[in-house]
């Protein structure tokens, strides 16, 4: 069977976009200067072979520079016929590196499968009569076939517009917020800044009641599980669904209205804890909203020197 030839490109835009605006959200400062690659690596020193070597700075830098170009250059390498088997060779290795090191699910063997998308669409059927030592049957004739500009093709025509620049433009909405994205999480989903930051955050929230005196202190351990505790206490956004449901409980409870509050103290890529949110700030009656949260406490702890041994606590948060 036959499919248009714009369903393959799509595609291929698609993962594209993964790796360019992965490879771009690596020109950071944080991770130009090794974080948080050398607190990772440093953890895992029993590693077959490059194991022992972790804690040495030029193999830091080869993680950190390696990652870099390869997710910037590998996609244009994959378009080039003569660079194409090298540049797949090298995500092989990049990808079942990232799988053994690091704790990111399906995400690397699907990028890994993804990455044939820029082999010929024949490929398989080549391979396979290769194996049973038969020729390939003639790959049917593609020239395209000129007609009559079509309203279906206008309608296909807008939705690849639309839907690549959503996809490019989707992941620069950052820009749009105050501060650092890492720290804040305002604009960090879709933006396929993968495996840059390391969160650790504990915390405990505050309900009142001033009419009645009531002051009840709530720890997130007591109510969530471990994984719900690491991903609520380094994302604001959780933070106020959590104060949130502490008020609708306290309502249920026949409590009525109350006040929450969080003194969240959170560490980004090793800097020294600071607060995360504003603890004065009743979050129970802040409305979610894709608006700047202005009750986020912006970053100002320097980052660590390299060799510098970071003070955190809490639960981990270790990228996305």
């Amino acid at each position: 069977s036959v499919v248009p030839a714009w369903t393959l490109g799509l595609l291929r835009a698609q993962i594209g976009c993964a790796y360019f605006f992965g490879g771009i959200a690596k020109i950071s400062p944080d991770w130009l200067q090794g974080e948080p690659m050398r607190m990772w690596l440093a953890k895992r020193t029993d590693f077959p072979v490059l194991g022992p070597y972790f804690h040495e700075e030029w193999m830091i830098y080869i993680f950190v520079l390696g990652g870099l170009l390869l997710d910037l250059l590998i996609v244009p390498l994959l378009l080039w016929r003569r660079t194409r088997l090298l540049a797949f060779l090298a995500g092989v290795g990049f990808h079942l590196m990232n799988s053994q090191l690091f704790s990111i699910g399906i995400f690397p063997w699907l990028m890994l499968c993804a990455t044939l998308l820029f082999f010929p669409h024949d490929l398989p059927r080549r391979l396979w009569h290769a194996l049973r030592r038969k020729a390939a049957p003639a790959t049917p004739d593609e020239t395209p076939v000129h007609s009559v500009w079509s309203r279906g093709q206008t309608v296909v025509l807008v939705f690849l517009t639309v839907y690549l620049a959503v996809q490019v433009l989707m992941p620069l909405r950052h820009f749009a917020y105050p501060g650092n994205a890492d720290w804040t999480e305002e604009g960090h989903r879709f933006a396929w800044h993968m495996k840059l930051r390391s969160k650790r955050a504990s915390a405990m929230f505050m309900i009142t009641q001033p009419a009645t005196g009531l002051a009840i202190d709530v720890y997130p351990e007591d109510t969530l599980n471990s994984r719900q505790c690491d991903k609520m206490l380094t994302h604001p956004d959780m933070i106020l669904q959590f104060c949130h449901r502490l008020a609708e409980e306290m309502r249920q409870r026949g409590h009525g209205q109350v006040e929450v509050r969080a003194e969240v103290m959170a560490s980004l890529n090793g800097r020294e804890r600071q607060l995360l949110v504003d603890p004065t700030v009743d979050l129970a009656k802040e409305k979610r909203s894709l608006a700047p949260a202005p009750w986020i406490m912006p970053l100002t702890k320097p980052r660590p020197r390299p060799g510098s041994s970071p003070r955190n606590s809490g639960p981990e948060l270790v990228g996305d």
